[in-house]
């Protein structure tokens, strides 16, 4: 089985992440860019491969209105494998086209937009990331944390397509693919471990976006 991490922060440590992960198991990782650091894209993507990782270029937009959401993403498209928005209103998120986008943070991801994404037919998964969670969790912010567990426990029970991201910044929060499953399940309140949040789910996301690539390689 092929594990994903959707979500490690690009930074000067990113050797000994990609290191952390290959020795734990993942094989596909999403690396998040900032729009400044897009020219370092194609390098990381070689170094990864040293490692037998398959580097994804991802980035992460805030937006609070229609035109700056349409700026942002249509930009990102150029340079980037996925798009996630990470800050939104949610009535902004209801009344624009989705399609350029490929993940939805947890917190925005209200269960009033599944409807709306299933009707159009797109392939977008909400991202649950434990670094922000584990973030909200040390900072005692109730209401993201909450927030959080709400939303992924209402989608995932509406068969909702949910990824599972470190979020890590260093090697050190790098979570082990199991533990990524078993703590997401004890969240959720799920009693049975399902491996598909980090394999199956991103798979199917990935293969959508880029499927030429992909049936060429055989994965």
């Amino acid at each position: 089985m092929s594990f994903f991490d959707l979500c490690v922060l690009y930074n000067n440590l990113i050797e000994k992440t990609l290191k952390r992960l290959r020795s734990l198991g993942f094989k596909y990782v999403g690396i998040s860019f900032s729009f400044d650091d897009r020219n370092l894209i194609r390098e990381v993507k070689e170094l990864g491969k040293e490692f037998g990782l398959e580097i994804f270029s991802r980035v992460d937009i805030e937006v609070n209105d229609p035109g700056q959401y349409h700026r942002l993403a249509s930009k990102a498209r150029r340079f980037f494998d996925l798009i996630c928005v990470s800050k939104a209103p949610v009535n902004l998120l209801k009344g624009i086209n989705l399609k350029k986008i490929a993940l939805i943070d947890a917190l925005v991801a209200s269960p009033r937009l599944v409807g709306k994404i299933r009707s159009m037919g797109m392939r977008i998964a909400v991202e649950f990331n434990f670094s922000k969670f584990f973030k909200a969790l040390r900072a005692k912010s109730s209401f993201k944390v909450e927030g959080m567990i709400r939303n992924v426990t209402m989608l995932d029970s509406l068969n909702m397509p949910i990824v599972i991201s470190s979020g890590a910044e260093d090697p050190f929060e790098v979570i082990p693919p199991v533990q990524m499953v078993h703590t997401f399940s004890a969240i959720i309140g799920k009693r049975e471990v399902n491996k598909k949040y980090i394999s199956t789910i991103p798979q199917a996301l990935i293969r959508n976006l880029m499927p030429l690539r992909w049936d060429v390689e055989g994965i």
